[in-house]
């Protein structure tokens, strides 16, 4: 018997007053949904433990069938996998948001207007060479999102996500380690002004150590192929053993 899972990750989305209050999801036209919902049993999965944030990294690991309370350690080790980094035991991962902010502190577009990957790249190189070194290093992803190694010691900072800032003021690391992570995102400013990108900092967040995951196959005692263009998922793809499929369109 083969399953197939598919996961509309996010695609619920919050009502719109544009809509009468309903939100996309509710007036979009999607006839296939309706053909499986029609001859299906529809029901509810709580996928995200009481007690841990509401995010794709902690929802993806409990429907792949792994406990998040018991391997989830953050969201960007998860998507540095992705990358084809490894963290050692002294290290953290964080997530490298390009985000714009307004002279006075407001945060206006947590993906710094959506840049190219090659554009991006450049940029975060440059971050590399100026901001890298002393047991930290930046990696280009994809458009906005990126990744940064540093010491393990940083964990202890609390970080905010900048999709939860969306036109507040910013709120930057603080605690016992948020000094280092300021002192980064502050640099990162002037590296940002010599650019022709909309972004005009780094935000560092998601951070965590490298999960301790056993295979999909071990857990399950079945194969396991993915498609996905998302990092995040196809991290958990990577740290599970599962064939990780290059599939041209996929989103």
């Amino acid at each position: 018997m083969k399953y197939v899972i598919c996961v509309p990750d996010g695609c619920a989305d919050l009502p719109v007053p544009e809509l009468d209050g309903r939100t996309p999801l509710e007036v979009a036209q999607t006839p296939n949904l309706d053909a499986l919902a029609a001859r299906a049993t529809v029901g509810r999965a709580a996928v995200i433990p009481e007690g841990m944030p509401p995010g794709s990294d902690v929802g993806n690991m409990s429907i792949f069938g792994f406990d998040p309370a018991e391997h989830h350690t953050g969201r960007a080790p998860i998507e540095a996998a992705a990358l084809g980094l490894s963290l050692s035991p002294d290290q953290a991962a964080f997530r490298c948001n390009l985000v714009t902010v307004s002279p006075d502190g407001v945060m206006l577009d947590y993906a710094g207007g959506n840049p190219s990957s090659e554009s991006a790249a450049e940029v975060i190189a440059r971050i590399e060479r100026e901001l890298g070194g002393d047991g930290v290093s930046f990696h280009a992803g994809v458009s906005f999102r990126h990744a940064m190694l540093g010491p393990g010691e940083w964990l202890d900072a609390d970080c905010t996500p900048p999709h939860d800032l969306s036109g507040d003021q910013v709120v930057v690391p603080a605690g016992p380690m948020g000094g280092p992570l300021c002192d980064l995102m502050e640099a990162s400013k002037d590296v940002l002004a010599a650019s022709d990108l909309e972004a005009t900092q780094i935000w560092l967040w998601g951070q965590g150590f490298q999960p301790q995951l056993p295979s999909f196959s071990e857990a399950h005692g079945v194969d396991a192929g993915l498609v996905t263009a998302v990092d995040l998922v196809r991290g958990l793809g990577v740290l599970t053993g599962m064939e990780v499929c290059d599939i041209p369109g996929a989103t």
